[in-house]
């Protein structure tokens, strides 16, 4: 089975800066192909923050068909590993995405992969995303910007 992740950023961040909730929608997502030519995309994905409960949902096609929208990971992730850069700026590191029951369940059925809930997906860390609060009305598309960003770590928004 091979798997390609569309390292693509074009999400839109909608973050509460007074609280712990927030949405990211990612336009990048997910291929698994077997050998045999079966697929399962995961793509359309969101990425969700709701108290303590974080998650990724994505709308999932097999072989060509758009079947619905499921949670596919948690998101195993120390806040203190999150840092206030500036005042709109913040460095997300060490996000590890677990896989969830549905999602194992679908990739066990359609490619037989030997995968089970809780399984780590991928570990992603040292992007740094622009906050736009909703009195800021330009347009922040290009979240790459690292102009006071010291360090020379990966900034890219994988």
């Amino acid at each position: 089975v091979t798997q390609n992740f569309a390292a693509t950023s074009t999400g839109v961040l909608d973050l509460d800066l007074d609280g712990i909730f927030g949405e990211i929608n990612h336009a990048g997502g997910l291929r698994f192909t077997s050998a045999d030519g079966e697929s399962v995309i995961l793509h359309n994905l969101t990425i969700v923050a709701m108290g303590d409960q974080k998650s990724v949902t994505g709308v999932v096609e097999i072989n060509g068909d758009i079947r619905e929208r499921l949670p596919l990971f948690e998101i195993d992730h120390d806040p203190e590993q999150t840092t206030r850069i500036s005042s709109k700026k913040l460095r997300i590191s060490g996000l590890r995405l677990l896989l969830t029951a549905e999602i194992a369940e679908l990739l066990q059925d359609t490619l037989g992969l030997v995968v089970e809930e809780g399984d780590h997906a991928a570990v992603l860390g040292g992007f740094l995303k622009t906050l736009k609060d909703d009195s800021d009305d330009s347009d922040d598309s290009d979240d790459s910007d690292d102009s006071d960003d010291s360090d020379d770590s990966d900034d890219s928004d994988d």
